[in-house]
């Protein structure tokens, strides 16, 4: 297995999902059978993903003491990854039901054959917690949206319902037009020609008839309507395109040398006003964007990493400039989990209309202002370095107060209102202390911690 050069084991990013999901559960009224089924299911995969790190040859952990003695604990060397996880299914069988109980044994059995396969197909492209983190994601989600349509969750007659239902639908159709072009009897999808052939049958021969049959409306037209339905709403749609435009205007900007630190945080700025501005004026309307918006990049990446023409040429020649450090494997995913980030809280609150918009904005503090922010006044007048890391103390003071400032600013125009000030930053200073000791992907391990402290502290 072929990690991520330069990065730590992260074991800490395997129980983040399950966290996170937990403390969305416990704090909302509304309690789905799918919410439940996936929160549970997300401790089971971490906790095997910790048995898995434990014994697999990690380099941190080949001779730690707690490995040895986790390893050789039971009388009868009954591994102990077995009983922790046939305890929680059987939570899942008594609380929920046998379907969901045999959905989230399939769903382990699938996790338990993949991670050993996801390091060597995308070499050096994870840390170990990170990968556990987007595979445990990807089955969570798939569990999920199984169990939405099946128990039929949400309503297609308001707003959110449709929303919910035309992102499911969207995602699932992303995943297994990319999925299955890694299994070796469908490889021919891979050719450029019945990629988009297939990706075009399945949008209008399965995708949108779906659609159109449950949502009973043409979903396209429904959404025009939706948009042209508000003054608001359209000054806001055309302020994106704006963003949208100014972001392919840079990147397509011809350029000799790597974009500077300066120049890629200019994208952190275009994301923080578009989510900022979402949140304020339509967080459905934002939260079935950003859906659509990491389908398109998933989608991109997929084509780039299999070669599908011409895209692939184009996109290797573009992100040549934006590669960093921390994009030196087979996948190119800080650009993806930048947008995944700061949607986090869209995706994982259960209401958002109902939802604390300060909870919502927690990818936007995270690494939209503070991570920004650190990492622009930290290369420019950074001094002190903090133990022995290119991170320094001038850049852990701006992503401090750069949040709190940000969050000031909202108030002053009575955008927001902060109750709790003491415990949001109290929340800003761990997730930025956090960021000056991890060696993860800033982009999608701060979200993760931001919110469920949010959830934690904020009410």
């Amino acid at each position: 297995m072929e990690f991520r050069p330069n990065a730590r084991d992260g074991l800490w990013l395997c129980f983040l999902l399950p966290i996170a999901m937990m403390l969305t559960y416990i704090n909302v009224s509304t309690h789905q059978t799918s919410n439940l089924t996936g929160t549970l299911l997300a401790f089971v995969l971490s906790i095997y993903s910790i048995y898995f790190a434990l014994s697999a040859p990690l380099p941190s952990l080949k001779k730690s003491r707690i490995r040895k003695s986790l390893l050789t604990y039971s009388k009868h060397n009954f591994p102990l990854i077995v009983t922790m996880t046939v305890i929680v299914l059987i939570m899942i069988l008594i609380t929920l039901g046998v379907f969901e109980f045999l959905l989230c044994s399939v769903g382990f059995l699938i996790f338990r054959r993949m991670l050993p396969k996801l390091f060597p197909a995308f070499k050096q492209s994870f840390s170990y917690g990170e990968g556990c983190l987007v595979l445990q994601s990807l089955l969570v989600f798939s569990v999920k949206a199984f169990l939405s349509f099946t128990h039929d969750e949400h309503d297609p007659s308001t707003v959110e319902g449709s929303f919910n239902i035309i992102a499911n639908v969207g995602l699932v159709s992303l995943l297994f037009l990319c999925s299955v072009s890694y299994i070796p009897m469908f490889s021919f999808i891979n050719n450029s020609s019945t990629f988009y052939l297939t990706g075009s049958s399945m949008i209008f021969g399965i995708s949108l008839p779906y659609l159109w049959i449950r949502l009973m409306r043409n979903p396209v037209t429904w959404i025009v309507d939706y948009i042209w339905s508000t003054k608001h709403l359209v000054f806001l749609f055309v302020f994106w395109i704006l963003c949208t435009m100014s972001a392919l205007i840079l990147v397509l900007r011809p350029r000799s040398l790597k974009a500077s630190t300066a120049y890629r945080k200019f994208f952190h700025a275009l994301v923080v006003i578009v989510f900022t501005s979402g949140v304020l004026v339509d967080v459905n309307f934002l939260y079935l964007s950003s859906i659509a918006g990491i389908c398109l990049m998933v989608l991109l990446e997929h084509m780039r990493f299999k070669n599908i023409e011409p895209v692939a040429n184009l996109l290797n020649a573009t992100f040549q400039m934006f590669k960093d450090d921390k994009d030196q494997g087979d996948l190119v995913l800080t650009n993806i989990y930048l947008l995944a980030g700061v949607s986090l809280p869209l995706w994982l609150s259960a209401s958002l209309m109902k939802d604390n918009p300060v909870t919502l904005l927690s990818g936007v503090l995270s690494i939209g202002i503070g991570d920004a922010f650190a990492s622009i006044i930290g290369s420019k007048i950074g001094r002190y370095r903090l133990m022995n890391s290119e991170k320094t103390l001038e850049g852990l003071v701006a992503s401090i107060l750069s949040q709190i400032a940000f969050i000031k600013l909202l108030e002053v125009f009575n955008l927001i209102l902060v109750e709790q000030k003491i415990a949001v930053i109290l929340a800003i200073m761990i997730v930025s202390i956090t960021e000056v000791i991890t060696t993860q992907v800033d982009n999608i391990a701060l979200p993760f911690l931001m919110y469920s402290l949010m959830r934690l502290f904020v009410k």
